[in-house]
């Protein structure tokens, strides 16, 4: 007797392959299977897609966006007052390391100067005997080299983007202006402008300014617009003559220095002088030859 299906079921009967939403068991196994292993390579190229693109624009942040902000951050990590070994930690071995006398009234300590050069920059710094800096002043001769540091006064000071009247945000005017004409061969020739002369508690015990230094120049010598040398001055910003407000006008700063531990930073203390060209690499020199 043949059993014929019942009316409402019109699928009974035919073939598996014809039945749309039926998978035999094998094949089941097999077809699940698949589509997990779909979704997983999906997934991973997904991840893999992500993580390219995450180290993409990191290279991209570091490398073109913004390639020096790790220099910039290093850089405003450090600071006068800190200890030589803590500066050994983060900028590795001094390129130069030198014997100086630290001199205050009648108080005189064997120190060291340590100048550690980078591939934009130098930092210069001064330790005393105990291992303490009592200075310390970054240089750099790349131009494109942006380096933003907080003042003891709570402003800041940039260095390479404005002339020097505007490097400071307080826009306050420097207390002295320094600059020695007559150097013996093989001095730093530096234009120095200092903000805060005296380290007193006001500004935490520190003293700061900033100004050129013309190791970044092949001629190593600052001269007017006209050409001539330019004169030498030391004092005030309000007496300086009609050469130096042009020169001040015209020049961007390339160095900042501050000290701590109250020293102060006037134009006959040596600390303030900076790195003379015959002491650098040429291929640092040459970043603005």
């Amino acid at each position: 007797m043949t059993m014929k299906p019942p009316p409402n079921d019109p699928y009974s009967g035919a073939p598996p392959f014809e039945r749309s939403w039926q998978i035999l068991p094998g094949r089941g196994l097999w077809f699940a299977g698949s589509q997990v292993v779909k979704v997983i390579v999906g997934a991973s190229s997904v991840i893999t897609a992500i993580v390219a693109l995450y180290f993409a624009g990191v290279y991209a942040h570091d490398a073109w966006l913004f390639p020096n902000e790790k220099d910039y951050t290093t850089l405003r990590h450090l600071g006068a007052g800190m200890s030589v070994e803590h500066f050994d930690e983060v900028l590795g071995a001094p390129s130069i390391s030198v014997a100086t006398l630290i001199e205050r009234g009648d108080d005189v300590d064997e120190g060291r100067s340590f100048t550690y050069i980078k591939d934009k920059y130098l930092v210069e710094i001064i330790g005393t005997s105990d291992g303490d800096t009592i200075m310390y002043s970054v240089l750099t001769c790349d131009e494109d080299f942006l380096v933003t540091f907080d003042a003891p006064t709570g402003s800041t000071v940039q260095l390479g983007a404005s002339s020097l009247p505007d490097s400071d945000s307080s826009g306050s005017a420097p207390v002295q202006i320094w600059y020695e004409s007559d150097l013996t061969v093989g001095s730093p020739v530096v234009y120095q402008e200092t903000m805060v002369a005296d380290a007193a508690g006001a500004t935490r015990y520190r003293a700061y300014g900033f100004g050129v230094n013309a190791v970044c120049d092949p001629a190593n010598a600052f001269s007017t617009a006209a050409g001539d040398p330019l004169p030498g001055y030391s004092g005030p910003v309000e007496g300086a003559p009609s050469d130096i407000v042009e020169f001040r006008q015209a020049t961007r700063p390339n160095f900042y220095i501050e000290t701590a531990n109250g020293w102060p930073l006037y134009d006959d203390n040596l600390i303030g002088l900076g790195a003379a060209r015959a002491h650098l690499p040429a291929w640092f020199l040459a970043e603005n030859d």
